[in-house]
């Protein structure tokens, strides 16, 4: 028997380390600035101040934080003699397509908390790990917002806010000939950016 019970998702986040070096050259720049226009002008207060508004907007730090809620899971599978798949839909249900012989078990969906501190739109994208090299995740589906998502980069979505906004996650595993009988953990990311204006 092959044991499929804990399909591992590992979340990251948009990367915080590009916009800290955006906001440490443009704290430069300012820095930089404020001093040549405290030595050359008559008026040192009016540039200071309009080089004030026009850098702050650039020096905003937003974050993005994913909680994952539900762990997704798939049901108990026998050893396949040929390729088969499970397909957990987005809803925790098998889909029609599962040709892998279930023999018992729970399946869940992924589910996870997306925050945001702004109002941008987020682009939500899901890819395989491929870190199990007898068991393959493709065909992600995403539920967000009651609107389900099976192409992906999914861009433009609706800022999920600070008090956040659940989604849920299924995919379609295949389980190829030779797997190893055992607990096989596959993983697939989960990545969340703010859209750029």
């Amino acid at each position: 028997m092959l044991f499929l019970t804990n399909n591992k998702a590992y979340a990251r986040i948009a990367s915080s380390l590009k916009t800290s070096r955006k906001l440490i050259k443009v704290l430069f720049s300012y820095v930089f600035i404020i001093n040549l226009v405290k030595k050359h002008s008559p008026y040192p207060w009016m540039p200071v101040f309009f080089l004030v508004f026009s850098i702050t907007p650039n020096t905003a730090y937003s974050e993005i934080w994913i909680e994952e809620v539900q762990q997704a899971e798939l049901p108990l599978a026998l050893l396949p003699t040929g390729s088969k798949k499970i397909v957990l839909e987005q809803n925790s249900s098998l889909g029609p397509r599962t040709s892998a012989s279930i023999v018992g078990g729970q399946h869940f969906a992924g589910q996870y908390l997306i925050k945001s501190d702004t109002a941008s739109a987020i682009t939500i994208n899901l890819t395989s790990d491929d870190n199990i090299q007898s068991v393959q995740l493709n065909k992600f589906q995403l539920k967000y917002n009651n609107l389900v998502y099976s192409s992906f980069p999914a861009s433009g979505l609706d800022n999920p806010g600070i008090s956040g906004t659940y989604v849920t996650v299924g995919f379609t595993a295949i389980i190829k000939s030779g797997a190893p009988e055992g607990v096989s953990e596959p993983s697939f990311t989960i990545d969340v950016t703010e859209d750029q204006p």
